[in-house]
């Protein structure tokens, strides 16, 4: 059955996103200093890769299960749950850091959990989504979802990159725990649609293993979805050592200091800024599945970019981060809002811990081996091969494949989710 957002649900979901945004601002802070820490204390490029895995994983496995938990828990419980666990385990990171006991493996346990936390919190975030904002209004929602969190993205490593510079670590990770304050009041005030009761009322009781089997049949009627998702599998792969080696890229490489990586990674985030920008001028999108794929193709330009920057030429560096962070939001809200208006609203947990599942599988893989390849054949040349693989990849799905399809898919295809699982059924 499907939920109707309202004008008073609009202006609930309004409140916690603010809130959000804050969290999402000490996040960024912890999320900086880490690898920055490893990076400046090991300088070595598979400690770097190892951080960003055990961060990682975790969204492959636990991310699916989140998402079925999603559509049968209380929503606004399991974000609470995610954000005050995420808030402890920086709580610890600042007691380590501040008692001298931080080392490697304490900075991998936090990693790993803190990335536990945020991938249970990922799914009912975004399942709320279609239940609270109206549907004339999701592509703009998105675009401003990216737009403040671009905009936080920019400042998050300039504000760590410059209390790094003046105060000890310890005093700069107090930031995540004051926002956590700040994103919770909203959160605990507001009120969050109960999808669960009209699930309970219509759907007969499934295990874990049903809902999330159910999850993917759903993926699988929608055409073209399928083939979207392979290619989010090969862009996450190619994309995310230059994510991952960047402190090696800029501090090692390049000899350069803490503030100027801060500059390149809030390059790529003003890039993410000014896209995020275009996406809000205007209120509905068409062909979302061209201009993913156009934005695919020219972000891993901007990869190219930087990957053939010379030696401290940072802004060429600058000029491709920007250039790649235009178009991330414009792929990742024309791909959301495909999930959201192609999905019935109680099975979206389910469909996107899948779509989360298959487009990142492999995604630990890229992350785990980047390091030992660019020790062989260098950073640079590693992202010149990603990047030109990116592109032919892309190119490939667009006229050998039916993504085209997925744009010609109308969720009223779905009569109800009573009768979605019928079907479902029936293909077994």
């Amino acid at each position: 059955m499907q939920v109707h957002p309202t004008n008073d649900t609009f202006k609930d979901y309004i409140y916690f996103f603010v809130g959000q945004v804050f969290s999402l601002l000490g996040s960024s802070v912890v999320q900086f200093i880490i690898p920055v820490w490893i990076t400046l204390v090991y300088q070595d490029e598979i400690l770097t890769s190892l951080v960003y895995f055990v961060s990682f994983i975790p969204s492959v496995f636990v991310s699916p299960i989140a998402g079925v938990f999603a559509d049968k828990w209380n929503r606004k419980k399991m974000i609470a749950l995610a954000d005050s666990s995420q808030a402890i385990t920086t709580l610890i990171l600042i007691i380590s850091f501040a008692t001298n006991v931080v080392n490697l493996p304490i900075i991998l346990s936090i990693s790993f959990l803190r990335s536990i936390f945020q991938s249970m919190h990922f799914p009912p975030s975004n399942a709320i989504i279609p239940t609270m904002v109206p549907e004339d209004k999701l592509s703009r929602m998105n675009g401003i979802n990216y737009l403040l969190t671009s905009f936080i993205n920019v400042i998050g490593p300039l504000i760590a990159g410059f209390m790094l510079v003046i105060f000890p670590i310890e005093i700069a990770l107090w930031i995540d725990i004051i926002t956590f304050f700040i994103a919770i009041i909203p959160l605990i005030l507001i009120r969050i649609p109960d999808i669960r009761e009209k699930v309970d009322n219509n759907v007969k009781s499934l295990s874990f293993m049903e809902n999330l089997k159910e999850g993917l049949r759903i993926t699988k009627i929608i055409p073209g979805l399928i083939v979207l998702l392979i290619l989010a599998t090969f862009a996450n792969f190619l994309e995310q050592p230059l994510q991952t080696l960047l402190s090696n890229f800029i501090l090692v490489d390049n000899s350069g200091t803490e503030l100027i990586l801060a500059t390149i990674t809030g390059s790529m985030s003003a890039g993410i800024f000014l896209g995020s920008i275009i996406i809000t001028l205007k209120k509905r999108w068409n062909k979302k599945v061209l201009l993913i794929v156009f934005g695919v193709l020219l972000g891993n330009f901007g990869y190219l970019i930087v990957a053939i920057s010379p030696y401290q030429f940072y802004l060429m560096m600058i000029i491709g981060g920007v250039i790649y962070g235009l178009f991330l939001p414009i792929v990742n809200t024309m791909f959301l809002t495909l999930i959201q208006t192609k999905v019935p609203t109680d099975t979206q947990g389910r469909v996107i811990s899948i779509a989360i599942l298959i487009s990142s599988g492999i995604t630990p893989l890229s992350i785990i081996i980047a390091g030992p390849i660019s020790k062989i054949i260098g950073i640079s040349t590693l992202w010149i091969i990603y990047a030109i693989l990116g592109m032919v990849i892309c190119l490939i799905m667009w006229f050998f494949t039916n993504l085209k399809r997925i744009d010609k898919f109308e969720k009223e295809s779905f009569s109800s989710s009573k009768d979605t699982n019928l079907n479902l059924n029936e293909k077994d």
